[in-house]
C-alpha cells in the first residue's frame, strides 16, 4: 500500500467571481473527501500491519520456545551420550 498525494484543484479563470469561488470550494470539498478516504484507508493499512505484526512475533515466540525445549533434549542427549563414554571407555 503507497500514499497517492492528491493535487490541488485547478479551476479556470473564465467565469465571474462568485462561480470562481463556488467551484473552488466544490473542488476543494472533493479534494477533502478524497483525502479522508486516503487517510482512512492508510490507518486500515496500519491496523493490519499492526495484527501481521503481532501474529509474527506469537510465532517466533512459540518457534523460540520450541527451539528452548530442543534445547534441552539435545543436552540430555549429549549428558547422557558422555556418561556413556565414560561407562563404556574401550568403545570410542
Amino acid at each position: 500500500m503507497s500514499a497517492r498525494i492528491v493535487p490541488f484543484p485547478v479551476i479556470p479563470r473564465r467565469s465571474a467571481p462568485a462561480d470562481r469561488l463556488n467551484a473552488a470550494l466544490a473542488s476543494l470539498s472533493a479534494a477533502l473527501a478524497k483525502q479522508k478516504a486516503e487517510v482512512a484507508s492508510w490507518r486500515r493499512g496500519l491496523a493490519e500491519l499492526g495484527g501481521q505484526l503481532r501474529a509474527t512475533e506469537a510465532a517466533l515466540l512459540a518457534h523460540n520456545d520450541a527451539l528452548g525445549t530442543l534445547k534441552q533434549g539435545v543436552a540430555t542427549l549429549h549428558d547422557r551420550a558422555l556418561q556413556l563414554r565414560r561407562a563404556m571407555p574401550d568403545l570410542h
